[in-house]
């Protein structure tokens, strides 16, 4: 096979991995926003994904709004620019961050190995990426156990921060983040690490990091 081969079957490769993982963000942040109680439980619809009955948010503009910014993460995914997700969950009061949802992104070893048939020896079916994602998804179902409610008479917003570097070009639309908001707020902070998922040519690493305020 030709190197412009090659450098074709890796893009298409990557952007197929890409896909995957914008598929999964864009139901994953609505249903933490669910499980989460940012917002109403009846502000949400059920949606079946990876063989799972999940929820999602029925409000267009919202839908529409986590759409955009993965359209965009997307692009970066592809050309390897985004290195980390991150879904604030803010105080509207306050305006502090109180927990934080971080997904990081590396590409794996296939999908930056130039030798296609060692890649093809690595790379982790579409089944396999499935039961990853559906592991942690109930993971994050039971998240709740751990995790501090909410005050139910306060309201809280989120906000999506991306990693990018140097080489990301960032939309005009877009600007940079102040370092507060990526800062989770409140004493004796905590960090669990959740479980992993791969597809072919990515690992997404996954975590949440809350204040226990004890």
């Amino acid at each position: 096979m030709s190197q412009n081969s090659k450098n074709n079957s890796q893009e298409l490769s990557l952007r197929g991995s890409a896909k995957k993982i914008v598929e999964f963000f864009e139901i994953t942040l609505g249903f933490i926003l669910y499980q989460r109680g940012v917002y109403p439980q009846d502000e949400f619809v059920p949606v079946t994904r990876y063989g799972m009955s999940l929820l999602r948010p029925e409000s267009p503009d919202l839908r529409k709004y986590i759409r955009t910014v993965l359209q965009q993460v997307q692009r970066w995914v592809v050309k390897g620019d985004c290195s980390k997700l991150l879904l604030c969950l803010v105080d509207t009061d306050s305006g502090s961050t109180i927990e934080q949802w971080a997904f990081g992104i590396d590409i794996s070893e296939s999908g930056s190995n130039s030798n296609e048939d060692e890649s093809a020896d690595n790379r982790i079916n579409e089944e396999e990426t499935k039961q990853q994602i559906r592991a942690l998804l109930r993971q994050i179902t039971s998240s709740v156990s751990f995790l501090p409610q909410l005050d139910e008479d306060a309201e809280y917003s989120f906000c999506v921060l991306c990693h990018t570097n140097a080489s990301g070009v960032v939309p005009k639309d877009w600007g940079d983040a102040s370092m507060s908001t990526a800062i989770v707020h409140g004493s004796n902070k905590e960090t669990v690490q959740l479980r992993n998922f791969a597809t072919s040519d990515h690992t997404i690493q996954a975590s949440v990091t809350y204040s226990s305020g004890k």
